[in-house]
């Protein structure tokens, strides 16, 4: 919502709730409000209103019912962006903060109307804040990843089942290398996490994985003395997220113990907004 919608919808609150305390209020305030009296007009208004509520009354009166103006919207927007500097400072420094909020002043004598006023002013500080704090604050998306793998057997022994997907096959000696390449590059650094499922037991896959600067993840080297699979058909898991961003093994293992693909081949798909999983069946014949 735009900063004058809120200022607006904020002060239309106050001035109602106050309309229903003084019923009979002259309607020219309501058109000092909307901006449409001309400077006569206004210093009619003072006039008139001095003389029959008093200097006192009527400045506050023309302090609530003034048009929002330029130098308090901007008063306002100085106050968001110094919240939003305060919660990129705070992201970086890897403390999480919550949002504060504008106390208004004491205001023992002056009465609903200017009271009224004060809570708008301290209310479009706090929503306009706090929606620009949990932008800031909230995980960017992670860009997309494409995944490739090479060095398999390349041999079918008969009909693909369409419900089932067709592994990749590795024999011993044969080179794998699987590539995860990001759509463009990370702007924060990556770290990966690897898991394998064999016979229906998920469980951590001890290879090494090279990150580039860039964010692709590369793992690669011999079956099975580098790359170490077990004979038979496997599903290998390759979880990535910025750092400090991936959640704990025992999480991932019960996030992914429940997935299958029927994809004939490496694929990528979001687990979390910062967090990719990439996964592709392979055959380790000895």
């Amino acid at each position: 919502m735009e900063d004058q919608q809120l200022l607006v919808r904020l002060a239309d609150t106050a001035r109602e709730a106050d309309r229903e305390e003084h019923q009979g209020v002259d309607p020219r305030w309501d058109e000092l409000a909307a901006g449409s009296l001309s400077t006569a007009e206004v210093e009619a208004l003072r006039t008139d209103s001095k003389r029959r509520l008093g200097a006192n009354r009527t400045a506050e009166l023309f302090d609530l019912f003034n048009p929002l103006g330029t130098e308090f919207q901007q008063r306002v927007r100085e106050s968001i962006r110094e919240q939003s500097r305060f919660a990129a400072s705070a992201t970086q420094r890897g403390e999480r903060q919550e949002p504060t909020t504008a106390t208004p002043p004491a205001t023992p004598r002056l009465g609903w109307r200017r009271a009224s006023g004060w809570l708008a002013a301290a209310a479009v500080v706090l929503v306009a804040g706090t929606l620009l704090l949990r932008e800031r604050t909230s995980p960017t998306p992670l860009v997309e990843y494409t995944p490739t793998l090479a060095g398999a057997v390349v041999e079918q022994r008969g009909p693909a089942d369409p419900g089932i997907a067709t592994p990749y096959r590795f024999v011993t000696g044969n080179r794998f290398a699987l590539t995860l390449r990001p759509a463009t590059s990370v702007a924060k650094p990556v770290e990966v996490r690897t898991f394998l499922t064999h016979r229906g037991a998920l469980r951590p896959w001890p290879v090494a994985a090279q990150v580039a600067a860039s964010g692709a993840v590369s793992i690669a080297g011999r079956v099975p003395d580098e790359i170490p699979l077990p004979t038979g058909r496997s599903q290998l898991w390759v979880v990535v997220a910025r750092t400090g961003e991936l959640p704990r093994d025992g999480q991932l293992i019960e996030d992914l113990g429940g997935r299958h693909s029927s994809a004939e081949g490496p694929i990528c798909e979001p687990l979390t907004p910062s967090v990719s999983i990439c996964q592709v069946s392979v055959l380790f014949e000895e």
